[in-house]
């Protein structure tokens, strides 16, 4: 079907030049419209194309794209980029999930989050879901707890299938947010430090 022998046209590279025509035009400078209209319209609009002797691959740039401070592609209420005919790409963080986990992450499934096989789509499908409300309706294993006096926080330490996580929780504001950690942890203070690359207990808090 000729897939393998398809050219790539970007038209980024031609975008200096569709400045400098369109600057000359401004100028009053004599161009030929013909030529020229189509060619800044294209550089604008198409980023690039593939393409042979059989078949033209067009893509359109998009309406909205979003990112999130690491300039990675990350919208929590929308597609993170979206193209004028609708269609476009759910992404949290830099990755591609599907449109459940953002638009409607209550109507998961704990079967759902636990038949995720990309680790890193399970913890963002649980994040989405809230780690609360998972780690109670799979009846998470407590296995450690204790009062951090440097946070003035309460630390729980959970085994939730294959997982273990740590919660901590503000007693004078009740706020509250978990953290995974490695598997092998057994304590709070295990956890702590390995958050911290064992640099500090005075890692996370819940103030």
């Amino acid at each position: 079907d000729g897939r393998d022998t398809l050219t790539e046209y970007w038209s980024m590279w031609y975008v200096g030049y569709a400045a400098m025509y369109d600057f000359a035009q401004r100028i009053n400078l004599d161009m030929d419209q013909e030529k020229m209209i189509p060619f800044l319209n294209w550089v604008r609009c198409c980023p690039f194309a593939l393409f042979n002797e059989n078949v033209v691959y067009v893509s359109r740039k998009p309406t909205e794209i979003h990112f999130n401070d690491n300039q990675q592609l990350h919208n929590e209420s929308d597609m993170s980029c979206k193209f004028v005919d609708g269609w476009g790409i759910y992404t949290i963080n830099g990755v591609a999930v599907d449109q459940q986990i953002v638009m409607n992450p209550e109507t998961q499934t704990v079967q759902q989050i636990r038949n995720e096989t990309n680790e890193e789509i399970k913890r963002i499908r649980i994040e989405r879901y809230g780690w609360d409300q998972y780690l109670t309706e799979i009846g998470a294993e407590l296995i450690d707890e204790r009062r951090n006096d440097i946070e003035g926080t309460r630390e729980y330490l959970f085994k939730a299938d294959d997982m273990k996580a740590l919660m901590c929780i503000c007693p004078s504001t009740s706020k509250e947010f978990v953290l995974e950690v490695t598997p092998e942890t057994e304590t709070c203070q295990d956890a702590q430090l390995w958050l911290s690359n064992g640099l500090s207990q005075r890692v996370i808090s819940a103030s």
